[in-house]
C-alpha cells in the first residue's frame, strides 16, 4: 500500500492536521506535501486562498518575484514556490537548495523589525542607519562568463553563475567546446535568483564602487527603481549592463596597483596581464566578487559597494 493512499485513507481532518503540522515557513515540505496529490493541494482552499499562502510562505522564505515572470507561466504565487521546489529545492550546491531557504527565513525574521509583509522598506539619504540593508551572502558565490565565453548578449541568467569555488578554477584544455557552467547558471537556480538583494526589503538601489573603477564606469548606471522587492537576479542584471563597457588604460593600472596579488596568482608580468584587462568583465574573471557592503544611504536607496578576493 502506498504512502499516498494511506493517507488519503485518513479522515479530511486528519489531513487538515498533517498539513498544519508542517512548520509555517518550510517551504519546501508544503511544496513537496501539495504535490503528493490532488487531494493534498485541495486542503490549501480555493484559488485565492492559494495564492495568499504561497505569497505569504514565499516572503518569509526572502523570495520575490522577477522581470519576466508576467511574460512566462509563472504568473502567481503558486508557481513561484513550485518553480522554486522542483527546480532547486534539493540542490547540492553547498549555498542553494535548503541551505540558502534557512538563511532567507533568518534573515526574514530579522527584517520583520523593520518592514511589514510585501511592503518594501522606502530607503533615502535620511533612513536611520539601524534599518539591516546588508547584501545577500551568495553575491559572493556567483560569477560571470569570461569573454571568450559570451557570444552577443546573454541573457543575465545564463551569463551569471554559482561558483563551486570561491575563486575561478581553469578549465581543462579538452573542455574549450563545452560549457563548463553546466547545471550552474541562474537559470536553473531560481531560489537564488529570486532571494530578496538585501536583508530589509528593498524596491530601489544603486551599486557603486564597481571593482574601484572610476572614469570608465562613472557613465553607465547603476540604480534600480521597481515596484517589487529587488533581488539577487536585479542586481545582477544592473552589474551586467556594465560588464562589457571598455575600461581606461589609467583604470586599469590604478585596479593592477591595488590587486597585486592577482598578479602574482595568474603568474604572469604586469604588462601581460594589463593586455589581458579590456573591461570590468576581464577583471571579474579573474579577481571575484567576495561580497557587497552596504555602503551608505542615497536617494536612490541603499548602494551596495564591491569587496572583491
Amino acid at each position: 500500500m502506498s504512502h499516498s493512499f494511506k493517507l488519503l485513507s485518513l479522515p479530511i481532518e486528519l489531513r487538515h492536521t498533517i498539513k498544519d503540522f508542517i512548520a509555517p515557513f518550510d517551504l519546501r515540505t508544503h511544496v513537496c506535501f501539495y504535490l503528493s496529490h490532488p487531494d493534498c493541494a485541495a486542503l490549501y482552499g480555493s484559488k485565492h486562498q492559494e495564492d495568499d499562502f504561497w505569497k505569504f510562505i514565499c516572503w518569509h522564505n526572502g523570495l520575490g518575484k522577477l522581470p519576466d515572470d508576467e511574460y512566462t507561466l509563472i504568473s502567481d504565487w503558486r508557481e513561484v514556490a513550485m518553480d522554486c521546489i522542483r527546480a532547486d529545492g534539493f540542490c547540492t550546491h553547498p549555498e542553494c537548495g535548503e541551505s540558502i531557504l534557512e538563511y532567507n527565513r533568518r534573515r526574514m525574521q530579522k527584517a520583520a523589525k523593520y518592514v511589514e509583509p510585501f511592503k518594501p522598506y522606502p530607503v533615502d539619504e535620511n533612513t536611520d542607519w539601524k534599518v539591516n540593508c546588508h547584501p545577500h551572502y551568495i553575491f559572493g558565490h556567483i560569477g560571470f562568463l569570461d569573454s571568450e565565453e559570451v557570444q552577443g548578449c546573454p541573457p543575465v541568467e545564463l551569463d551569471a553563475h554559482l561558483r563551486l569555488a570561491a575563486t575561478p578554477e581553469p578549465a581543462a584544455a579538452n573542455d574549450t567546446d563545452k560549457d563548463s557552467h553546466e547545471g550552474y547558471h541562474l537559470e536553473d537556480h531560481p531560489l537564488v535568483a529570486r532571494s530578496f538583494a538585501t536583508l530589509t526589503p528593498v524596491s530601489s538601489l544603486s551599486l557603486i564602487n564597481v571593482c574601484g573603477l572610476g572614469s570608465s564606469s562613472q557613465a553607465i548606471d547603476r540604480s534600480l527603481t521597481l515596484t517589487r522587492v529587488v533581488t539577487v537576479l536585479d542586481v545582477l542584471q544592473i552589474l551586467q549592463n556594465g560588464l562589457d563597457v571598455p575600461l581606461d588604460r589609467t583604470d586599469i593600472d590604478e585596479y593592477l596597483d591595488y590587486h597585486d596579488h592577482c598578479i602574482e596568482e595568474k603568474k604572469l608580468s604586469p604588462e601581460e596581464l594589463s593586455d589581458t584587462l579590456s573591461c570590468t568583465r576581464d577583471i571579474l574573471s579573474i579577481c571575484p566578487i567576495e561580497h557587497l557592503e552596504h555602503e551608505a544611504n542615497l536617494h536612490t536607496g541603499p548602494a551596495l559597494a564591491f569587496d572583491q578576493y
